[in-house]
């Protein structure tokens, strides 16, 4: 998996955790707060670290390379911020936006102002986003023990138009197909056949070990 650029704005409990997690699974990692504690906290373990006005578009430009992969707005104490944040991101040109939402009616707002995903989370699920982050063909997972997960992921271009039978995914990766979610139908195709052709719309159900799911 190539490495990405995130841009985490707030480093409340949800934003450091959110912000480490990135940066112990390999990705570049920049975080903007406007309080100097939590900066200098993790400045050591990630890729840059800045103390800001993040309800400035100016420091959000000088902070925040265009190509940036993704922004995650992990503003928790200030909804005022967290739309102005957003909304500044948008007029940017960033193109994948994640926001943290404290209701359903900021949730509302974020989407409308143009974040790509709203969240509704908190430090101990940050983790789990971070994986989604990183895989963009990752929709969700459930971690297991040993290092073995349940995900659902879009359908691999190389495993279009083939049968799971061709695609020996047991043998090759290691990786055991649960189910099939398909686009148009209402229920989840469950264990499905050997003879069973994935369509390029698919998102797929694997249970296996973290490493091999990671090279997907």
């Amino acid at each position: 998996m190539s490495k990405i650029t995130v841009c985490v704005v707030g480093l409340g409990h949800f934003g450091k955790e959110m912000a480490l997690s990135l940066a112990r699974a390999g990705a570049e990692v920049i975080a903007i707060d406007s309080k100097r504690e939590p900066v200098d906290e993790i400045a050591n373990e990630i890729a840059s670290a800045l103390v800001g006005n993040v309800t400035e578009m100016k420091t959000l430009r000088e902070a925040i390379p265009q190509q940036v992969d993704c922004v995650v707005v992990g503003i928790g104490d200030s909804i005022e911020a967290s739309i102005l944040c957003t909304h500044y991101l948008r007029l940017m040109g960033i193109k994948r936006i994640i926001a943290r939402a404290s209701n359903e009616h900021h949730a509302t707002i974020l989407k409308e102002i143009g974040a790509t995903d709203v969240i509704f989370t908190e430090k101990d699920m940050a983790s789990q986003m971070a994986k989604i982050i990183l895989n963009p063909n990752l929709l969700s997972y459930v971690p297991l023990s040993a290092g073995y997960e349940v995900v659902e992921i879009n359908c691999p271009k190389k495993f279009t138009v083939k049968s799971l039978l061709e695609l020996e995914l047991r043998k090759r990766y290691g990786l055991f197909v649960m189910a099939v979610r398909r686009e148009g139908q209402k229920e989840i195709i469950f264990l499905p056949a050997a003879d069973f052709v994935l369509q390029e719309t698919d998102s797929i159900i694997i249970v296996g070990e973290r490493e091999k799911i990671d090279k997907l």
